[in-house]
């Protein structure tokens, strides 16, 4: 059984360029005998992305052995149409912060990862702006954290996650 909790704002969270966010939603599950270094590792794996988050077509990665950190950028394609790119704002053991740019979307992606008493807590946060924000509605767009979470937990237990 999955418990999910799932907060939102909207258009009261001041974005730092570009003007408020329009959308601000988070997720949080427990991964179960996983170390936080273990999470920040795979979400450091840039070229790995499109294996767990569909929406990212591809990713061009010059050296699939180096890890992201802060200040790493890399063009993507979203959906098979969107060109943009994906850069490591904020690379640390306990959070990772990214922003991903499309035409007419930007994304602000935030993971917390603390260690609890069974493994580990994440909570991912998705802040998004812009014409595309419209388009993709309130509803898709608060299951976004919650379906990433979802299918990275898929990657270390799959169905032992605790979603709140």
């Amino acid at each position: 059984m999955y418990l999910v909790f799932m907060t939102h704002h909207l258009n009261d969270l001041e974005a730092p360029v570009g003007g408020p966010w329009c959308t601000d939603f988070s997720a949080e599950v427990t991964l179960p005998s996983v170390r936080p270094e273990e999470v920040i590792h795979v979400l450091s794996r840039a070229q790995s992305w499109p294996d767990w988050n569909p929406a990212l077509t591809s990713i061009e990665v010059l050296d699939p052995r180096v890890l992201a950190t802060t200040g790493s950028r890399y063009p993507i394609v979203v959906r098979g149409v969107f060109r943009g790119s994906l850069t490591y704002l904020e690379s640390t053991p306990s959070k990772l912060v990214i922003d991903l740019d499309i035409p007419g979307l930007h994304e602000r992606g935030t993971w917390s990862v603390d260690a609890n008493e069974v493994g580990v807590n994440v909570v991912h946060t998705v802040q998004q702006r812009g014409p595309l924000t419209k388009a993709i509605g309130r509803h898709e767009a608060q299951r976004v954290p919650w379906k990433r979470l979802w299918r990275l937990e898929r990657l270390f237990e799959p169905s032992t996650a605790t979603f709140r």
